[in-house]
């Protein structure tokens, strides 16, 4: 890594966490939603337990790469780009992220660092998952590790 690895910090001036601004999500409404559609409500709701809601604003930046990755993230509502820069400085797209899709999955395989970034390209909502819970989490909920995985294997060409 050429940057020195920063330290992601959540919340940001992009993402409103206060009480009164954060979307209340329930098990029902996320069942229909790929990292989901296999688990009971129950399960759902002990995963959003452990989770973060935030609405984030349109060009919000959700972390940097080389940023030390603090959070596992899925977008529920709105759209993000994931993006590279290149060593001349130029933003390479390497995904486009919408609804039910996991991303910031550093975690999943062992790395301390976001390798890309994530801003949002449209107004949306987006569930965060701290690291501090990430190995608590995917022992107790083996179906969202899967999830997981499945969507870094979409990823991977």
């Amino acid at each position: 890594m050429a940057n020195q690895m920063r330290r992601a910090s959540l919340p940001s001036s992009e993402l409103e966490a206060e009480p009164r601004t954060q979307p209340q999500l329930d098990a029902r409404a996320l069942s229909e939603l790929p990292p989901f559609e296999t688990m009971d409500l129950d399960e759902i709701s002990a995963l959003l337990k452990l989770a973060t809601s935030y609405r984030v604003r349109r060009d919000g930046l959700l972390f940097e790469e080389d940023t030390v990755a603090t959070h596992i993230y899925m977008l529920v509502h709105g759209y993000a780009r994931m993006a590279r820069t290149t060593t001349d400085g130029e933003q390479v797209v390497l995904a486009h992220v919408g609804p039910g899709e996991l991303f910031g999955l550093a975690p999943v395989l062992a790395a301390e660092a976001y390798s890309a970034s994530v801003k949002m390209v449209a107004d949306g909502v987006v569930l965060a998952w701290p690291s501090d819970r990430w190995q608590e989490m995917f022992e107790a909920h083996p179906g969202f590790f899967r999830a997981c995985q499945k969507s870094l294997g979409a990823r991977v060409y």
